[in-house]
This record gives structure tokens, sequence and C-alpha cells, in this order.
């Protein structure tokens, strides 16, 4: 599969490939909402007990996905604010869950999903999918037109599909078999790196030998393993084609588990990095673990941003967040660098990167940058370097949709297919002129289906 564009991005911060393994704490703390979710719906009281697997919250703008109590507890609705604690904490569940129990427990509307959709959405699996070319959360309802799965994860401090599948290698295998199962004849792609690994090999053998299912290889380099960009190359079309479901690595992992063990999708494995992270590493801890736990004063420092996700697309940390959600990839942690460095214009950059190879270090490679918060540069006007469209992997131009969107030129916005748009952020970091690239073309992407496509978004 060739996908042009893309950068890689060495960022000192990195963890190694161990996993460290946290049982559970005395308390939990889940968060009502995520980065794709908003539980507005809570179905438990104050003081009362409940099981693990059991829904405690519901999405209702979501098609209902669940938040499930990771562990037996009691619940405290007064702790913390937007959030559903847990105390007296229990066992994590390894006795399948009922049918019965799961249908008893599923809304009316998801009764009628095919084959053993309703178990995905109750069991906590439904939370990894996101429809391919939007990000939305696919109707469980609704077939698929295809399946793209990403093995790749190339975004900093986002934890990487290669670790997950060090370990668990057959129960992906499973994973994939039971999708199969679920979507009638729809093809399904897997996109796996270029780098030569053991694991990589013994992935491709496996696809070799199954003729359902469509082995493809990407570039290593970020943002190769996107879900968009891969449902753009490798299906197309429009969301009014039909769906496709995109999973990464975790995806399947979980539907294996719900669909083989059927037990409830308690844990997230999260990366703990960035060159402000004291010991960056990978940890796999019950969702609703304590944050104090995983970055310690950080969450309160103001000397340290923490970023929820990876370094390119991350949010900020929610500052009433207590707890880790289940849409939590990583926390990176990044210095915030206050006032300006003394002739910061004439340092030769033995130790920086530059797209443009403007540094010193560009005489012998890239070197781990130690990122900060700061921006390298100052803020101008676009220099039209052509940077931004060298990197893109979609061959948009961002220079040229940033012009249109200070003119006010809406119908060339369009027409440039911002549409596109994946959202990587490379183009902001290879601007040399500081612009946010990245937040103008996904807003710029919302005003064009709210002003000249207003029909779509009344459905």
């Amino acid at each position: 599969m060739n996908i042009t564009g893309g950068y890689d991005i060495p960022l000192a911060g990195k963890p190694e490939e161990d996993v460290d393994v946290r049982q559970a704490p005395d308390v939990l703390h889940l968060p009502l909402w995520t980065r794709r979710f908003v539980f507005t719906e809570v179905e438990v009281e104050h003081g009362q007990e409940v099981e693990a697997g059991q829904p405690l919250a519901r999405a209702t703008e979501a098609h209902d996905v669940p938040l499930l109590a990771p562990m037996d507890g009691t619940v405290d609705l007064e702790a913390a604010e937007e959030h559903v604690t847990l105390r007296e904490v229990g066992e994590r569940r390894t006795e399948p869950i009922p049918p019965e129990t799961v249908r008893e427990r599923m809304p009316e509307r998801l009764k009628p999903a095919p084959r053993e959709i309703g178990t995905l959405m109750e069991l906590g699996a439904w939370q990894y999918l996101a429809e391919g070319l939007t990000g939305e959360v696919p109707d469980p309802i609704e077939v698929p037109r295809a399946v793209v799965v990403s093995t790749l994860n190339s975004e900093p401090f986002s934890a990487r599909g290669d670790v997950q599948l060090s370990s668990h290698m057959d129960a992906f295998r499973r994973g994939l078999e039971r999708i199969q199962d679920q979507i009638e004849y729809a093809p399904i792609y897997v996109a796996v790196p270029e780098t030569e690994s053991e694991l990589g090999a013994g992935l491709r053998k496996y696809l070799r030998g199954r003729a359902w299912v469509h082995g493809v290889t990407v570039p290593s380099r970020y943002p190769g393993g996107d879900l968009e960009l891969l449902s753009q190359e490798l299906v197309g079309g429009s969301p009014s084609d039909g769906p496709i479901w995109g999973l990464m690595t975790a995806g399947v992992l979980a539907i294996e588990r719900t669909l083989n063990e059927r037990v409830p999708c308690d844990t997230s494995l999260t990366t703990i990095g960035g060159p402000a992270a004291e010991n960056p590493r990978h940890i796999l801890a019950p969702i609703g673990y304590p944050l104090e736990l995983l970055v310690g004063d950080a969450v309160e420092s103001e000397q340290v941003r923490v970023i929820c996700g990876g370094v390119m697309t991350g949010p900020e940390l929610h500052d009433i967040q207590q707890g880790l959600h289940a849409g939590c990839t990583g926390l990176t942690l990044l210095e915030e660098h206050e006032g300006r460095e003394l002739l910061s214009w004439v340092r030769p950059g033995a130790d920086r990167n530059s797209y443009s190879n403007c540094f010193l270090s560009s005489l012998w490679g890239e070197v781990e940058e130690s990122l900060t918060t700061a921006l390298r540069g100052e803020k101008r006007p676009c220099v039209s370097c052509n940077y931004c469209s060298e990197v893109c992997p979609v061959d948009i131009r961002p220079q040229q949709i940033h012009k249109y969107i200070y003119s006010d030129a809406l119908e060339e916005v369009e027409a440039a297919r911002v549409d596109l748009c994946i959202g990587c952020g490379l183009c902001s970091y290879v601007c040399p002129s500081k612009i946010e690239l990245r937040s103008q073309m996904l807003d710029a992407q919302e005003q064009v289906r709210r002003e000249l496509h207003p029909e779509e978004e009344a459905e």
C-alpha cells in the first residue's frame, strides 16, 4: 500500500516494551466521559452495591454505549465531580456472564442487532470500534461494508500495537475470526507495519493463509496506521455508502475476550511517556485507576502539562479527571516552558530536529529531542514553504486551505477537499510559522458541514 507523506517524530521519553500490570487499588474513579463518549444517563444510585460488568451509566447520544463496573464495589456518587466512584473494590470477573443476563441488561433498541453485536455492546467491546471515515460510533444495527484493522500506532507516547501483540498474538488471531463471524461477507483489511520483526513476520504468515482477510503493509512512519487514512485508501466512498468498522489492536483483543470468554472489558493499556516522565512505561490497569497513582503530582503541577493520548492529537487532561478512562491510550508529560531562551535564534540545534534540516543535527541524523510546550520559532504569516503539503498523508494542501479560510471562501475550502483531513497534526508540527493548521482544518470540516450541507446535519 503506497501512502504518501508522513514523518518520523523521534522524541525523548519513549517507554520500553515491558508492561507493568497494576492490581486493583482501594478505590476506582470512573469518569463520565471519554474522548468519544459522554455518559449522560447514570443507572446506579449512591451507596448501591454493583458487580463487575454491570452498567453504571450509558452514552445516550452514542447508541447507548455502557460504562461498566470493572470490578465489584460500592457506588459513591459524591466523591468526585462527574465520576462514578467505586469503593470496597473486589476482584476482576473471571467467570462468564450468562447470555440471559447480557440480554436482560440490553436496551430494547439493541435487541434486534444481528448475531452477537449486543454482547459486544453490553460487555464493553463496542467502545473500541469507530466508523472508519468519520471516527464516530458505528450503529450496532447496521452491518459494515468493510472492516479495517490497524496493528500500527506510531503516534509518540500512545500504546503501540506491537506491545499488545507481543503476548497476545493467539488472542488477536482468534479475535479476527470472531469479527469475521459477525459481518457476513464484508472484507477485512489488516494493516501491518513495513518494518521487519518476528511479530510482523508471524502476523503476515497467518494472514497469507486466510482467504477472508487481506494483509496490507503500511509505512511505519506516522500516521501510517491511522484508521481514517486506511479507510480512505482501502475502502473509500462516503459514510452514506455504508459503515466501515475501524479497530486498533486493542479492539480486536476486546472482541475476542467478550465473545470467547464472555467477560467484560475492564482494563486499559496506557503509556506513561514524554520528556517529563521520570519512568516511561506501559501500564495495564483497571479502568478508573486513580491518576495520582499513575503520574504522581504531575496532575496538579504547574510545571508539567499532562496530555490524554499521544502528543500529536491528544487533548490536555481534563482538570477534574481523577481516574483512567478506556479511551486514554497514553498520558504524555511535557514540561511547561516559561520564559525565552537567551539568543535562541543563533543556537546551532545539535539536539534538535527540524523537517527543514536547518539545524546542525541534520549532519549526523535524527536525535531524540526533549520536547517542551514551548513553540520553536515565532508565530508569523504563512511563508508558503510547502512543508505541510509534503508531509500530508492524504495529499491535500493545508497552506492553500489556510488562505481560503482567511478569505472566507468556504466553497473553495470544500473544493480543496478539507473533508479528507484526518487530523494527524503533522502540518502544524512541521510549520515554521507555527500556524495551528490542524485545528483550522478540523474547524473548517465542521463549518462546511454546517453551512454548506445543513441537510446532512439535520439527519
